[in-house]
């Protein structure tokens, strides 16, 4: 009657109640439904206990502690149920929870062909999957541990096993074989690819590299895709350093790319000068001083230009002064050829006085070459040939010379000759003709032939003496034809005014007209006044297009005398109208500037203007620069005094202060009034020294903490070096990461790029030290399993035989272990089981018992079955124990403890412990 009133035990409030409810309670949905939502985790995970199905337990939804649970319950059914079947959701499970030794229990013991072929898919160990490939009934599960081998060895070493057995598994394990050669070949490329990547960008050679660094690029973006990630990433971080560095380069090359061209163009024009100077072979003492000069400009120009960095400066500076060099000695080289061959220029230079000369005659020409002859030639024979080249030269000159002179002598003989005769033939017959201008012809012959021989002038003069006579009487005669000739040259006049020529050819032609009629006139002066009218007339209006012309040059250089006086007005009011006391002087020294270059740019007036405008417009100058000296004075001074500042500065102690200085110094340099373009050179030449001498300090200190920097770069390179070659040899301890840490922070940190870097290069040198550090601490540890456990077996088999020689044999030759504390209690033992009644251990049986039993609960191993409800509620109590107080029995260093706690026991022999029992805990705790 009451019974319906009562709750069950598992609905009790107090938890202990409930957990002993859950003992009977057979109810999978009540015990998922407890699992969920009881209040009390130790409920929870008494119900996760109490299910059996997979299914069921896969629908709880639980704490990380919980999950822990429900997982060991799951991996027990899979474990000790081996007829499970496979669903989807186991393999998901087995993927989550990612236990090695289930994984490698289910693969190898499952009965169930999808569990074994979602476990094989899951376990790591080569050496399990080997045997998977080989001894598995399943062809999928073969296949599937088959593709998973990726170590060489091992592949060959399965294939061996197997045989002619699979030949599916065969193909695949050589197909692995053939991908991990790929593999291997395309790592090895990519590596070679980086190692190319890691050089480009180093040397200044941009283009080049940037070339080469997109055809890597394109050359490799296939192969990334059947490398994996880790690979690609480390491609791309070569890639992007190698664009980086190029970049940078790219943007020095810019920035110095005008200094760079400056410095080639110097060079070239010192090589080009001493090109020139080669091909000389003396010079004068004028031309010399003037070379020197030259070079001493280009000298200056060179220390102007701003200083590169080291290499390609010291390269361009060997250049340029190589070449000064060589002109400089070529210039020398030059000055000893003349001081050689003075005697010989002054023969050369006879010579070519002589060739200026109108006239000459064969006798100066042989003194000539007879002093020649006198004279030393110099050693040099090319210098000596030179100057016989240039003497015989001008003698074949002046030969040529006298020749054409004699011949001109010869014909100016022949038409004298041939004038007399034509005026002795005229005169025969009583006409003048053109007796008397050819009179006047061969008397202006007879003054200009001065080389003419004597006797043949006196014979011409005395045909002229008896012809002269007779041309007076004629010429009376010949007035009356000037009439003629004069209305002819009206005629002439008249047809001039209507031909088609260029307005400079009618004007010469009138001009002429013009001078051919006042030569008439000089001969018939009544006729020449009877016929001038018409003339002048014909000729004035023949001139007319020639007038219109000039009157336009006339107004154009009117107009440009308009425009210079203009100017000079300007001028004068600029002098008259400025308040001199406070004037803007810069814009009134702009102005005076612009002006004076309108009037350079003004074309040309008339020359009786251009004396007048031109002192006037002087005078305006004048007017206006008497002011402007003064403050073209002071203010020189004043940019003088910058200049003394900026020299004062570069020997300043505080060099941020003086650089701060030296700024404000360069913005107060402002012309007020300019000086002449020489002195302003040169005084921007010292401003720019003075202030270069300050920021050359900043560069210079620069320089010397980029050298620090770089030393402390070369320590850190150096260091990480000497660390990675240590890991490479595996002689690393943790002590040595640890000196190399100190040594590390000990060189100070580098604020760079570089400094980046090498940091991060030392960290991946640390992690790799510690993954060995770990991997060898790891084999120390397996090392110690196996140690403890050989001589546990060895205890345990004298217990049962008793064969004491045996025993001690076994027992020396067995690997010593290196922890001291451990091989004493192992000889104690040792001792121990060869004289018993000398026991010295008081770990009783049970203990023992319970230790293997905690490390196969641990481990997740298997217990006898007659172990069931004992391992049950040892996994209660280490539950409850660790939900009570935090604690975990389970880490690796608890179960290695209690693994050699338990080789330390002592076993009596009536209960020798299961060997197979501790060897799937040794193995399990990764021993040999």
């Amino acid at each position: 009657m009451f019974s319906r009133f009562l709750k069950p035990k598992w609905q009790h409030k107090d938890p202990k109640i409930r957990m002993i409810g859950i003992d009977s309670l057979n109810s999978s949905e009540t015990l998922v439904e407890l699992a969920n939502h009881d209040p009390e985790q130790s409920v929870q995970a008494a119900a996760i206990k109490k299910l059996n199905r997979i299914e069921d337990l896969l629908k709880i939804t639980a704490n990380d502690v919980l999950q822990l649970q429900i997982d060991l319950r799951i991996s027990n059914i899979l474990i000790n149920n081996p007829l499970t079947a496979f669903t989807p959701e186991i393999g998901q499970q087995l993927a989550r929870m990612a236990n090695t030794n289930l994984n490698e229990k289910l693969a190898t013991q499952s009965f169930d062909a999808d569990i074994r072929n979602a476990a094989a898919a899951l376990v790591s160990d080569k050496t399990v999957l080997s045997k998977l490939a080989v001894e598995d009934s399943s062809h999928e599960v073969r296949l599937t541990a088959a593709s998973l081998l990726d170590d060489e060895a091992i592949i060959h070493r399965t294939l061996k096993h197997l045989g002619k057995k699979d030949k599916r598994v065969s193909k695949k394990l050589r197909g692995n074989l053939e991908s991990l050669a790929a593999q291997k070949a395309l790592n090895a490329q990519l590596d070679k690819t980086k190692k190319i990547l890691s050089t480009l960008g180093n040397d200044g050679h941009w283009k080049r590299d940037q070339t080469r660094l997109q055809t890597i690029i394109n050359q490799t973006t296939e192969l990334l895709v059947q490398v994996n990630q880790s690979e690609q990433s480390q491609f791309k971080l070569a890639a992007a350093n190698a664009e980086q560095r190029i970049e940078q380069q790219i943007g020095n090359s810019k920035a110095l790319q005008p200094i760079i061209d400056a410095k080639a163009s110097q060079c070239q024009l010192i090589e080009d000068f001493y090109t020139n100077l080669k091909k000389r072979h003396r010079v004068s003492i004028n031309e010399a001083d003037e070379f020197s000069l030259t070079l001493d400009a280009l000298l200056d120009d060179w220390d102007e230009i701003p200083v590169l960095e080291e290499k390609q400066e010291i390269e361009f500076s060997n250049r340029f002064h190589h070449g000064l060099t060589q002109a400089r000695g070529q210039i020398t080289k030059l000055q000893s050829n003349s001081r050689q061959s003075h005697s010989l220029e002054k023969c050369v230079q006879k010579a070519e006085q002589l060739q200026k000369q109108k006239t000459i005659n064969a006798v100066q020409i042989k003194r000539l070459k007879q002093d020649w002859d006198k004279q030393i030639k110099p050693q040099d024979e090319q210098l000596a040939a030179e100057y016989q080249q240039q003497f015989s030269q001008l003698c074949d000159t002046l030969e040529k010379k006298l020749e054409k002179q004699e011949q001109i002598t010869a014909k100016s003989l022949t038409e004298i000759n041939q004038w007399l005769d034509n005026i002795e033939t005229t005169l025969a017959t009583d006409k003048l003709g053109d007796a008397e201008a050819l009179s006047h012809k061969v008397q202006s012959a007879l003054r200009q032939q001065r080389e003419l021989p004597q006797a043949e002038r006196q014979k011409i003069q005395q045909r002229l003496q008896d012809i002269n006579p007779k041309i007076r009487e004629l010429s009376g005669w010949r007035h009356w034809g000037t009439d003629r000739a004069r209305e002819e040259l009206i005629d002439e006049a008249i047809v001039l005014k209507d031909r088609q020529q260029s307005i400079e050819d009618r004007a010469s032609a009138i001009k002429l007209l013009r001078k051919r009629w006042k030569d008439l006139g000089k001969i018939d002066p009544v006729s020449h006044q009877r016929l001038w009218k018409k003339f002048d007339t014909a000729c004035t209006e023949a001139y007319s297009p020639c007038k219109e012309y000039f009157s336009k040059q006339a107004e154009q250089r009117q107009q440009h005398l308009k425009q210079r006086k203009q100017i000079c007005s300007k001028l004068e009011s600029l002098a008259s109208e400025t308040d001199w006391s406070s004037p803007d002087w810069r814009a009134i020294d702009k102005h005076f500037h612009q002006l004076r270059n309108q009037w350079r740019n003004t074309g040309s007036v008339s020359k009786k203007d251009w004396n007048t405008v031109y002192k006037r417009f002087n005078t305006a100058v004048d007017s206006v620069d008497k002011y402007l000296q003064d403050e073209r004075r002071i203010n020189l001074n004043q940019r003088q005094a910058l200049i003394e500042k900026l020299q004062a500065l570069a020997e300043s102690e505080d060099l941020n202060d003086a650089i701060k200085e030296a700024r404000e110094l360069q913005k107060q340099w402002q012309p007020t009034v300019t000086a002449k373009r020489s002195d302003e050179n040169k005084m921007w030449k010292q401003f720019r020294a003075a202030s270069d001498a300050v920021f050359d300090r900043k560069k210079q200190k620069q320089q010397a903490e980029n050298l620090e920097s770089q030393k402390l770069v070369e320590a850190k390179e150096e260091l990480c070096a000497e660390f990675e070659d240590q890991i490479l040899d595996k002689n690393i301890s943790a002590g040595d990461t640890a000196k190399f840490e100190d040594r590390w922070a000990a060189i100070g940190y580098i604020h760079n790029k570089e400094g980046t870097q090498l940091n991060h290069r030392f960290n991946k040198a640390k992690k790799s030290a510690e993954v060995f550090l770990q991997a060898k601490k790891l084999e120390q540890r397996k090392q110690l399993i196996e140690q403890v456990y050989q001589r546990k077996i060895a205890l345990d088999q004298f217990q049962q035989n008793e064969d004491r020689a045996e025993f001690e044999n076994l027992w020396s030759d067995l690997e010593n272990i290196n922890d001291v504390a451990l091989l004493e209690q192992f000889d104690a033992l040792y001792q121990s089981a060869l004289m018993p009644a000398n026991d010295g251990n008081n770990t009783t049986q049970n203990d023992s018992d319970l230790l293997l039993l905690d490390l196969e609960i641990a481990l997740e191993l298997e217990s006898p079955s007659a172990l069931k409800e004992q391992r049950m509620t040892r996994q209660v109590e280490r539950l409850a124990n660790k939900l009570s107080d935090g604690n975990s029995n389970d880490s690796h260093q608890q179960c290695d403890k209690n693994f050699i706690k338990y080789c330390l026991t002592k076993t009596e022999k009536s209960v020798i412990a299961d060997s197979n029992r501790l060897k799937k805990i040794k193995n399990a705790l990764g021993g040999k």
